[in-house]
Protein backbone atom coordinates (compact mmCIF):
# COMPACT_ATOMS: atom_id res chain seq x y z
CA UNK A 1 0.00 0.00 0.00
CA UNK A 2 2.97 1.60 0.75
CA UNK A 3 4.64 1.70 -2.69
CA UNK A 4 1.28 2.04 -4.55
CA UNK A 5 0.91 5.56 -2.90
CA UNK A 6 4.56 6.34 -3.76
CA UNK A 7 4.51 4.93 -7.48
CA UNK A 8 1.25 6.66 -7.93
CA UNK A 9 2.79 9.98 -6.45
CA UNK A 10 5.91 9.60 -9.01
CA UNK A 11 3.71 9.37 -11.46
CA UNK A 12 2.08 12.25 -11.60
CA UNK A 13 3.21 15.26 -13.37
CA UNK A 14 6.31 17.13 -12.47
CA UNK A 15 7.85 14.18 -11.11
CA UNK A 16 11.08 12.38 -12.96
CA UNK A 17 11.66 8.59 -13.58
CA UNK A 18 14.97 8.70 -11.62
CA UNK A 19 13.42 9.86 -8.63
CA UNK A 20 10.73 7.66 -8.71
CA UNK A 21 13.28 4.84 -9.02
CA UNK A 22 15.09 5.41 -5.83
CA UNK A 23 11.83 5.98 -4.18
CA UNK A 24 10.78 2.54 -4.74
CA UNK A 25 14.21 1.24 -3.88
CA UNK A 26 13.83 3.29 -0.60
CA UNK A 27 10.12 1.57 0.12
CA UNK A 28 11.50 -2.21 -0.47
CA UNK A 29 14.28 -1.18 1.60
CA UNK A 30 12.38 -0.42 4.56
CA UNK A 31 10.15 -3.52 3.70
CA UNK A 32 12.86 -5.92 3.82
CA UNK A 33 14.60 -4.08 7.13
CA UNK A 34 10.72 -4.94 8.21
CA UNK A 35 10.45 -8.47 7.09
CA UNK A 36 14.01 -9.37 8.38
CA UNK A 37 13.68 -7.80 11.90
CA UNK A 38 10.35 -9.67 12.01
CA UNK A 39 12.19 -12.81 10.89
CA UNK A 40 14.70 -11.98 13.65
CA UNK A 41 12.66 -11.48 16.49
CA UNK A 42 10.70 -14.55 15.48
CA UNK A 43 13.63 -16.19 15.45
CA UNK A 44 14.66 -15.00 19.32
CA UNK A 45 11.24 -15.56 20.33
CA UNK A 46 11.70 -19.26 19.36
CA UNK A 47 14.98 -19.54 21.08
CA UNK A 48 13.77 -18.20 23.85
CA UNK A 49 11.08 -21.03 23.90
CA UNK A 50 13.06 -23.40 23.55
CA UNK A 51 15.55 -22.23 26.43
CA UNK A 52 12.99 -22.43 28.52
CA UNK A 53 11.60 -25.53 27.43
CA UNK A 54 14.61 -27.28 27.78
CA UNK A 55 15.05 -25.41 31.42
CA UNK A 56 11.32 -26.81 32.38
CA UNK A 57 12.18 -30.12 30.98
CA UNK A 58 15.27 -29.82 33.32
CA UNK A 59 13.71 -29.26 36.19
CA UNK A 60 10.79 -31.67 35.84
CA UNK A 61 13.67 -34.40 35.19
CA UNK A 62 15.63 -32.86 38.28
CA UNK A 63 12.72 -33.52 40.28
CA UNK A 64 11.35 -36.74 39.21
CA UNK A 65 15.08 -37.86 40.03
CA UNK A 66 14.84 -36.49 43.11
CA UNK A 67 11.46 -37.96 43.85
CA UNK A 68 12.90 -41.16 42.33
CA UNK A 69 15.56 -40.98 45.12
CA UNK A 70 13.20 -40.52 48.12
CA UNK A 71 10.74 -42.81 47.09
CA UNK A 72 13.76 -45.82 46.52
CA UNK A 73 14.78 -44.50 50.48
CA UNK A 74 10.94 -44.97 51.90
CA UNK A 75 10.93 -47.90 50.11
CA UNK A 76 14.26 -49.46 50.93
CA UNK A 77 13.69 -48.76 54.57
CA UNK A 78 10.03 -50.25 55.05
CA UNK A 79 11.92 -53.53 53.34
CA UNK A 80 14.34 -52.98 56.37
CA UNK A 81 12.20 -51.84 59.42
CA UNK A 82 10.32 -54.83 59.43
CA UNK A 83 12.92 -57.43 60.67
CA UNK A 84 14.44 -54.54 62.61
CA UNK A 85 10.88 -53.79 64.35
CA UNK A 86 10.54 -57.58 65.01
CA UNK A 87 14.53 -57.76 66.22
CA UNK A 88 13.97 -54.75 68.92
CA UNK A 89 10.56 -56.33 70.29
CA UNK A 90 11.92 -59.58 70.59
CA UNK A 91 15.10 -58.33 72.53
CA UNK A 92 13.50 -55.97 74.86
CA UNK A 93 10.75 -59.00 75.50
CA UNK A 94 14.16 -61.41 76.40
CA UNK A 95 15.31 -59.01 79.23
CA UNK A 96 12.89 -60.03 81.86
CA UNK A 97 14.07 -63.53 81.50
CA UNK A 98 18.18 -63.08 81.33
CA UNK A 99 19.38 -63.99 85.06
CA UNK A 100 22.74 -64.07 83.77
CA UNK A 101 25.32 -61.29 83.90
CA UNK A 102 27.17 -61.95 81.17
CA UNK A 103 24.01 -63.02 78.67
CA UNK A 104 22.75 -59.49 79.89
CA UNK A 105 25.96 -58.00 78.89
CA UNK A 106 25.99 -58.86 75.52
CA UNK A 107 22.09 -58.50 75.05
CA UNK A 108 22.61 -54.74 76.38
CA UNK A 109 25.42 -54.37 73.33
CA UNK A 110 22.70 -55.87 70.75
CA UNK A 111 20.02 -53.43 72.05
CA UNK A 112 22.80 -50.51 71.67
CA UNK A 113 22.85 -51.71 68.24
CA UNK A 114 19.29 -51.84 67.35
CA UNK A 115 18.73 -48.77 68.69
CA UNK A 116 21.45 -47.40 66.51
CA UNK A 117 19.81 -49.08 63.53
CA UNK A 118 16.34 -47.38 64.69
CA UNK A 119 17.49 -43.66 64.84
CA UNK A 120 18.98 -43.98 61.20
CA UNK A 121 15.73 -45.45 59.59
CA UNK A 122 13.92 -42.72 61.47
CA UNK A 123 16.54 -40.26 59.97
CA UNK A 124 15.79 -41.58 56.45
CA UNK A 125 11.86 -41.29 57.39
CA UNK A 126 12.40 -37.84 57.90
CA UNK A 127 14.52 -37.06 55.02
CA UNK A 128 11.80 -38.58 52.79
CA UNK A 129 8.57 -36.85 54.43
CA UNK A 130 10.12 -33.22 54.71
CA UNK A 131 11.67 -33.62 51.13
CA UNK A 132 8.84 -34.63 49.44
CA UNK A 133 6.86 -31.47 50.93
CA UNK A 134 4.28 -33.58 52.18
CA UNK A 135 4.61 -32.30 55.64
CA UNK A 136 2.64 -28.91 56.92
CA UNK A 137 3.71 -27.35 59.84
CA UNK A 138 1.27 -26.59 62.62
CA UNK A 139 2.99 -23.61 64.42
CA UNK A 140 2.00 -23.02 67.97
CA UNK A 141 3.36 -21.06 71.15
CA UNK A 142 5.88 -22.82 73.27
CA UNK A 143 7.84 -21.70 76.29
CA UNK A 144 11.97 -21.92 75.61
CA UNK A 145 12.40 -23.13 78.61
CA UNK A 146 10.61 -26.66 78.43
CA UNK A 147 12.73 -26.95 74.99
CA UNK A 148 16.29 -26.26 76.71
CA UNK A 149 14.64 -28.69 79.83
CA UNK A 150 13.49 -31.73 77.18
CA UNK A 151 17.41 -31.07 75.34
CA UNK A 152 19.19 -31.31 78.84
CA UNK A 153 17.33 -34.35 79.27
CA UNK A 154 18.29 -36.28 76.31
CA UNK A 155 22.12 -35.21 75.65
CA UNK A 156 22.96 -34.46 79.54
CA UNK A 157 23.80 -38.02 80.48
CA UNK A 158 25.96 -38.42 76.44
CA UNK A 159 27.55 -35.50 76.73
CA UNK A 160 28.86 -35.76 80.82
CA UNK A 161 30.32 -39.62 79.23
CA UNK A 162 32.56 -38.24 77.36
CA UNK A 163 33.92 -35.72 79.70
CA UNK A 164 32.44 -33.29 78.31
CA UNK A 165 30.38 -30.13 79.81
CA UNK A 166 26.95 -29.01 78.52
CA UNK A 167 25.94 -25.39 79.89
CA UNK A 168 22.28 -24.20 78.96
CA UNK A 169 21.80 -20.56 79.51
CA UNK A 170 17.66 -20.70 80.53
CA UNK A 171 15.36 -18.72 78.56
CA UNK A 172 12.11 -17.15 79.72
CA UNK A 173 10.80 -16.09 76.03
CA UNK A 174 8.30 -17.95 74.11
CA UNK A 175 8.26 -18.25 70.28
CA UNK A 176 5.77 -19.81 67.68
CA UNK A 177 6.92 -22.69 65.85
CA UNK A 178 5.74 -26.49 65.32
CA UNK A 179 7.05 -28.10 67.87
CA UNK A 180 7.85 -31.28 66.20
CA UNK A 181 10.06 -29.88 63.28
CA UNK A 182 11.69 -27.40 65.76
CA UNK A 183 12.60 -30.42 68.06
CA UNK A 184 13.98 -32.55 64.96
CA UNK A 185 16.42 -29.12 64.05
CA UNK A 186 17.59 -28.79 67.58
CA UNK A 187 17.93 -32.44 67.93
CA UNK A 188 20.11 -32.88 65.37
CA UNK A 189 22.26 -29.42 65.87
CA UNK A 190 22.63 -30.72 69.37
CA UNK A 191 23.70 -34.39 68.46
CA UNK A 192 25.99 -32.80 65.66
CA UNK A 193 27.80 -30.59 68.35
CA UNK A 194 28.00 -33.96 70.87
CA UNK A 195 29.51 -36.18 68.26
CA UNK A 196 32.08 -34.25 67.12
CA UNK A 197 32.93 -32.43 70.33
CA UNK A 198 36.46 -34.31 71.92
CA UNK A 199 36.63 -31.68 74.45
CA UNK A 200 35.78 -28.61 76.00
CA UNK A 201 31.63 -28.57 75.94
CA UNK A 202 28.48 -27.46 74.28
CA UNK A 203 26.52 -24.44 74.63
CA UNK A 204 22.84 -23.84 74.26
CA UNK A 205 22.59 -20.14 74.34
CA UNK A 206 19.82 -17.66 72.53
CA UNK A 207 19.66 -13.88 71.33
CA UNK A 208 16.92 -11.57 70.52
CA UNK A 209 17.28 -10.65 66.93
CA UNK A 210 14.59 -7.82 66.08
CA UNK A 211 10.51 -9.70 66.31
CA UNK A 212 13.02 -13.46 66.26
CA UNK A 213 15.08 -15.24 69.21
CA UNK A 214 18.07 -16.88 67.77
CA UNK A 215 18.83 -20.24 69.44
CA UNK A 216 22.44 -21.07 68.99
CA UNK A 217 24.01 -24.03 69.67
CA UNK A 218 27.91 -23.52 70.52
CA UNK A 219 30.80 -26.43 70.66
CA UNK A 220 34.67 -26.46 70.72
CA UNK A 221 34.94 -29.63 68.45
CA UNK A 222 37.30 -29.70 65.48
CA UNK A 223 35.54 -26.72 63.81
CA UNK A 224 34.79 -26.78 59.96
CA UNK A 225 36.35 -24.56 56.85
CA UNK A 226 34.81 -22.08 55.24
CA UNK A 227 34.66 -23.43 52.21
CA UNK A 228 33.00 -26.40 53.53
CA UNK A 229 29.92 -24.68 55.78
CA UNK A 230 27.50 -24.68 52.33
CA UNK A 231 27.95 -28.73 51.94
CA UNK A 232 27.61 -29.93 55.42
CA UNK A 233 23.65 -29.50 55.07
CA UNK A 234 24.06 -31.54 51.90
CA UNK A 235 22.51 -35.13 52.73
CA UNK A 236 24.80 -38.02 53.11
CA UNK A 237 27.84 -35.53 53.48
CA UNK A 238 30.26 -36.03 56.29
CA UNK A 239 33.56 -34.27 56.23
CA UNK A 240 35.93 -36.65 58.28
CA UNK A 241 35.13 -34.88 61.25
CA UNK A 242 36.97 -37.43 63.83
CA UNK A 243 33.83 -38.55 66.22
CA UNK A 244 33.72 -41.71 68.29
CA UNK A 245 33.56 -45.02 67.00
CA UNK A 246 30.21 -45.07 68.95
CA UNK A 247 28.83 -41.76 67.00
CA UNK A 248 27.60 -44.52 63.71
CA UNK A 249 24.95 -42.25 61.40
CA UNK A 250 24.57 -41.64 57.92
CA UNK A 251 25.35 -37.75 57.42
CA UNK A 252 21.48 -36.78 57.14
CA UNK A 253 21.50 -34.80 60.47
CA UNK A 254 21.76 -31.52 59.18
CA UNK A 255 20.51 -32.11 55.86
CA UNK A 256 17.08 -33.00 58.15
CA UNK A 257 17.87 -30.07 59.81
CA UNK A 258 17.85 -27.80 56.72
CA UNK A 259 14.61 -29.70 55.54
CA UNK A 260 12.91 -28.71 58.46
CA UNK A 261 13.75 -25.30 58.63
CA UNK A 262 12.58 -24.80 55.14
CA UNK A 263 9.33 -26.17 55.70
CA UNK A 264 9.08 -23.85 59.04
CA UNK A 265 10.50 -20.58 57.23
CA UNK A 266 13.35 -20.10 60.07
CA UNK A 267 16.65 -19.01 59.26
CA UNK A 268 19.44 -22.04 59.68
CA UNK A 269 22.55 -20.66 59.91
CA UNK A 270 26.60 -21.84 61.04
CA UNK A 271 29.52 -20.05 61.61
CA UNK A 272 33.24 -22.06 62.32
CA UNK A 273 36.47 -21.54 62.94
CA UNK A 274 38.97 -24.69 62.61
CA UNK A 275 40.49 -26.03 65.50
CA UNK A 276 38.35 -23.74 67.85
CA UNK A 277 34.86 -25.07 67.35
CA UNK A 278 31.33 -24.21 65.58
CA UNK A 279 28.20 -22.28 66.27
CA UNK A 280 24.49 -23.56 64.44
CA UNK A 281 21.21 -21.58 65.44
CA UNK A 282 18.12 -21.46 64.32
CA UNK A 283 15.87 -17.99 64.07
CA UNK A 284 12.22 -18.36 65.86
CA UNK A 285 9.15 -16.11 65.68
CA UNK A 286 9.35 -14.17 68.98
CA UNK A 287 6.20 -14.31 70.88
CA UNK A 288 5.86 -11.14 72.99
CA UNK A 289 2.98 -11.31 75.11
CA UNK A 290 3.05 -14.82 77.97
CA UNK A 291 0.59 -17.04 76.43
CA UNK A 292 -2.29 -18.46 78.89
CA UNK A 293 -0.88 -21.26 80.55
CA UNK A 294 -3.71 -24.08 81.66
CA UNK A 295 -3.38 -25.96 84.47
CA UNK A 296 -0.72 -29.28 84.31
CA UNK A 297 -2.94 -32.59 83.20
CA UNK A 298 -2.79 -35.03 85.57
CA UNK A 299 -0.75 -38.09 85.00
CA UNK A 300 -2.20 -40.56 82.93
CA UNK A 301 -3.09 -44.11 85.09
CA UNK A 302 -0.93 -46.57 83.73
CA UNK A 303 -3.60 -49.68 82.04
CA UNK A 304 -1.49 -51.80 79.61
CA UNK A 305 -1.42 -54.68 82.10
CA UNK A 306 -4.90 -56.24 82.28
CA UNK A 307 -6.01 -54.74 78.81
CA UNK A 308 -6.86 -56.95 76.16
CA UNK A 309 -5.50 -56.09 72.69
CA UNK A 310 -5.72 -57.54 69.49
CA UNK A 311 -2.72 -57.31 67.64
CA UNK A 312 -3.31 -57.65 63.20
CA UNK A 313 0.29 -57.61 61.18
CA UNK A 314 1.20 -59.59 58.21
CA UNK A 315 4.28 -60.76 59.35
CA UNK A 316 4.13 -63.58 61.60
CA UNK A 317 8.13 -62.87 63.56
CA UNK A 318 6.50 -59.33 64.48
CA UNK A 319 3.33 -61.02 65.90
CA UNK A 320 4.97 -63.80 67.66
CA UNK A 321 7.55 -60.79 69.33
CA UNK A 322 4.26 -58.55 69.90
CA UNK A 323 2.78 -61.96 71.93
CA UNK A 324 5.94 -61.88 74.34
CA UNK A 325 6.33 -58.25 74.77
CA UNK A 326 2.15 -57.67 75.29
CA UNK A 327 2.60 -61.04 77.76
CA UNK A 328 5.07 -59.46 79.89
CA UNK A 329 3.35 -56.41 80.88
CA UNK A 330 0.53 -58.36 81.36
CA UNK A 331 -1.76 -58.30 78.48
CA UNK A 332 -4.07 -60.71 77.28
CA UNK A 333 -3.69 -60.55 73.24
CA UNK A 334 -5.18 -62.06 69.98
CA UNK A 335 -2.86 -61.84 67.18
CA UNK A 336 -4.19 -62.37 63.83
CA UNK A 337 -2.30 -61.92 60.31
CA UNK A 338 -5.46 -60.08 58.66
CA UNK A 339 -8.81 -58.90 59.39
CA UNK A 340 -10.53 -61.06 58.13
CA UNK A 341 -8.97 -63.34 60.92
CA UNK A 342 -8.89 -61.32 63.73
CA UNK A 343 -12.75 -60.51 63.05
CA UNK A 344 -13.03 -64.58 63.47
CA UNK A 345 -10.49 -64.72 66.48
CA UNK A 346 -12.66 -61.83 68.46
CA UNK A 347 -16.07 -63.56 67.75
CA UNK A 348 -14.79 -66.58 69.88
CA UNK A 349 -14.69 -64.32 72.53
CA UNK A 350 -17.35 -62.84 75.22
CA UNK A 351 -15.01 -59.62 75.71
CA UNK A 352 -14.68 -56.73 73.33
CA UNK A 353 -10.71 -55.25 73.14
CA UNK A 354 -9.49 -52.29 74.71
CA UNK A 355 -7.36 -51.52 72.05
CA UNK A 356 -6.65 -52.57 68.41
CA UNK A 357 -3.18 -52.69 67.27
CA UNK A 358 -3.05 -52.82 63.18
CA UNK A 359 -0.39 -52.78 60.25
CA UNK A 360 -0.97 -50.20 58.08
CA UNK A 361 0.16 -52.19 55.12
CA UNK A 362 -1.42 -55.58 55.58
CA UNK A 363 -0.73 -58.92 52.78
CA UNK A 364 -3.15 -59.17 49.28
CA UNK A 365 -3.87 -55.04 48.90
CA UNK A 366 -5.24 -55.49 52.31
CA UNK A 367 -4.56 -51.84 54.48
CA UNK A 368 -4.94 -50.83 58.22
CA UNK A 369 -8.30 -49.03 56.67
CA UNK A 370 -9.90 -51.71 55.68
CA UNK A 371 -8.81 -53.76 58.56
CA UNK A 372 -10.07 -51.79 61.32
CA UNK A 373 -13.25 -50.65 59.56
CA UNK A 374 -14.14 -54.22 59.06
CA UNK A 375 -13.52 -54.98 62.98
CA UNK A 376 -15.79 -52.05 63.74
CA UNK A 377 -18.60 -53.22 61.79
CA UNK A 378 -18.71 -56.57 62.93
CA UNK A 379 -17.18 -56.80 66.44
CA UNK A 380 -17.18 -53.22 67.97
CA UNK A 381 -17.44 -49.76 66.69
CA UNK A 382 -15.86 -48.11 69.59
CA UNK A 383 -12.67 -50.08 69.68
CA UNK A 384 -9.67 -47.22 69.93
CA UNK A 385 -6.66 -48.12 67.53
CA UNK A 386 -3.56 -47.68 66.81
CA UNK A 387 -1.79 -47.68 63.13
CA UNK A 388 2.22 -49.20 62.69
CA UNK A 389 3.80 -48.73 59.92
CA UNK A 390 6.92 -48.99 58.05
CA UNK A 391 6.16 -47.00 55.24
CA UNK A 392 8.16 -43.73 54.45
CA UNK A 393 6.13 -42.10 51.46
CA UNK A 394 4.30 -39.57 52.23
CA UNK A 395 1.09 -40.09 50.66
CA UNK A 396 0.82 -43.22 52.20
CA UNK A 397 1.55 -41.24 55.26
CA UNK A 398 -1.27 -39.34 54.97
CA UNK A 399 -3.55 -41.32 53.62
CA UNK A 400 -2.68 -43.74 57.50
CA UNK A 401 -3.15 -40.42 59.08
CA UNK A 402 -6.55 -39.85 57.41
CA UNK A 403 -8.74 -42.31 59.51
CA UNK A 404 -7.45 -39.93 62.97
CA UNK A 405 -6.03 -42.79 64.65
CA UNK A 406 -2.63 -42.63 65.85
CA UNK A 407 -0.06 -43.42 64.00
CA UNK A 408 3.18 -44.94 64.93
CA UNK A 409 6.46 -45.36 62.97
CA UNK A 410 8.62 -48.75 62.91
CA UNK A 411 11.01 -49.73 63.87
CA UNK A 412 9.23 -49.02 67.27
CA UNK A 413 10.65 -48.80 70.80
CA UNK A 414 8.75 -50.63 73.18
CA UNK A 415 8.33 -47.64 75.70
CA UNK A 416 6.86 -45.34 72.78
CA UNK A 417 4.29 -48.31 72.37
CA UNK A 418 3.31 -48.35 75.90
CA UNK A 419 3.13 -44.80 76.28
CA UNK A 420 1.03 -44.80 73.18
CA UNK A 421 -1.28 -47.76 74.35
CA UNK A 422 -1.84 -45.61 78.01
CA UNK A 423 -3.08 -42.86 75.87
CA UNK A 424 -5.86 -45.06 73.85
CA UNK A 425 -6.76 -47.15 76.55
CA UNK A 426 -10.33 -47.05 78.26
CA UNK A 427 -12.08 -49.47 80.60
CA UNK A 428 -12.77 -52.90 78.90
CA UNK A 429 -16.44 -53.55 77.78
CA UNK A 430 -18.56 -57.46 77.56
CA UNK A 431 -20.68 -58.15 74.66
CA UNK A 432 -24.17 -58.30 75.96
Amino acid sequence: SVAAFVIAHHLAPGHTPRLLEINIYFVLGCAGALLWAGFWHERVHRRQFETMEAMEAARAAAEQASQAKMRFLASASHDLRQPIHSLGLNVYAMRSWITNPEVARILGAIESAVGAMERMFNSLLDLSSLSSGMVKPEPVVMAVVELQRELDALFGAATRSKGLDLRIHPCRRYIRSDPVLLRKILHNLVANAVRYCQRGGVLIGWRQRGSGLRIEIWDTGPGIPQEDLDSIFVEFVRLGRQGTKDDRGLGIGLAIAREAAQVLGHELAAQSRPGRGSCFSVTVPLVKERPFEAARAPLIKDRVAGAFVAVIDDDQEVLDAMRWLLESWGCHAVLALSGAEACVLLGHHERIPDLLVCDYELASGETADDAVRRIHDEIWPDIPVLIVTATGLADDLAEATAGGYRVLRKPLAPSILRAAMNEALRPTGTLS
